[in-house]
């Protein structure tokens, strides 16, 4: 008899009785006691098989994130009290572009479980929710925490969080520019297409910043896909929701190498003017005066 539950347990709790069972559910089984105990729990048995619903939308691509983020949902009314599901709920509306109830949903999670932002891909949504809301400072720390790990996403996910990674130590001012050139030039190995381009440009951005400018003049000439580095970042300028400043600014350095000093200059300014009081305000107010001085500008 006692067989029979057994078997009977594995074969409808589905995703929750296995080795790639949701980390909660793992947890969750691991202190459930006894067979007897998990049987006066379906509750337990449903928030699982949901949780692992959810999971695997949200693996399978953009077209079942919507789906994805039903389940999550369905998941918290079935077991409020626990993490999994709001972590995947603010997945799944970061995905969706929804920055501000993606933090909020990140934000229950943790309060039920402060490791729930553990796994990598939960920590680049969460990172990637605080830049889009401007939560800046907390979504720098973020980034920080994901550099480790950056190597463990994938795909897209991981060539984007690459730049945005560098971007982010670029925030810190002068000290993190080391980690910054160290991030972006594993980005230009890794990134292919459009997100190439992005990556060299931030990468010669941090290049100069560090005073490396023949650095920064040969990153730009190597990549013979540039272009105008202003359609680059506009395609491209949500990996510098962080910074936005940092887009104004690499696409006027690339201008500025590529001997276009109108354009360049507007786009110092335009660095200057949205953030003012930046730690790179001052680099980019120097680029002006040299561009002036070289055009024979007087005050």
């Amino acid at each position: 008899m006692l067989m029979l539950v057994v078997l009977m347990l594995g074969q409808s709790t589905g995703v929750a009785a296995t080795p790639a069972a949701p980390p909660s559910c793992q947890a969750a089984w691991a202190q459930a006691g006894n067979v007897w105990e998990r049987a006066k729990r379906p509750e337990l048995l449903r928030y699982c098989e949901v949780v692992g619903s959810a999971r695997a939308k949200l693996s399978s691509g953009h077209t079942a994130v919507k789906a994805g983020l039903d389940l999550a949902r369905e998941a918290e009314r079935v077991l409020a009290d626990r993490a999994e599901a709001f972590v995947l709920e603010g997945r799944a509306l970061m995905a969706l572009g929804d920055g501000q109830q993606a933090v909020t949903a990140f934000r229950a999670a943790v309060v039920r479980d402060a490791r729930a932002l553990d796994e990598p891909i939960a920590r680049l949504a969460w990172a990637r929710a605080l830049a889009q809301t401007g939560q800046l400072k907390e979504a720098a720390e973020a980034y920080r925490i994901l550099q480790p790990w950056v190597r463990e996403l994938r795909g897209a996910d991981r060539e984007a969080a690459q730049i945005e990674v560098g971007i982010a130590a670029m925030t810190m001012g002068r000290g993190g520019l080391d980690d910054a050139v160290s991030s972006l030039r594993a980005a230009t190995r890794e990134c292919g297409n459009d997100l190439h381009s992005v990556a060299v440009l931030a990468l010669a951005l941090a290049l100069d910043r560090r005073g490396d400018i023949a650095g920064a003049r040969e990153a730009l000439r190597m990549d013979r896909s540039m272009g105008d580095p202003r359609d680059r970042i506009e395609i491209s300028r949500a990996v510098f929701a962080l910074a936005p400043s940092d887009a104004l600014a690499a696409s006027a350095l690339a201008l500025e190498i590529a001997g276009e000093r109108a354009g360049a200059h507007d786009a110092w300014q335009a660095a200057i003017e949205a953030d003012p009081k930046g730690p790179w305000t001052d680099y980019a107010r120097a680029h002006v005066e040299v561009d002036r001085s070289a055009a024979g500008w007087r005050p």
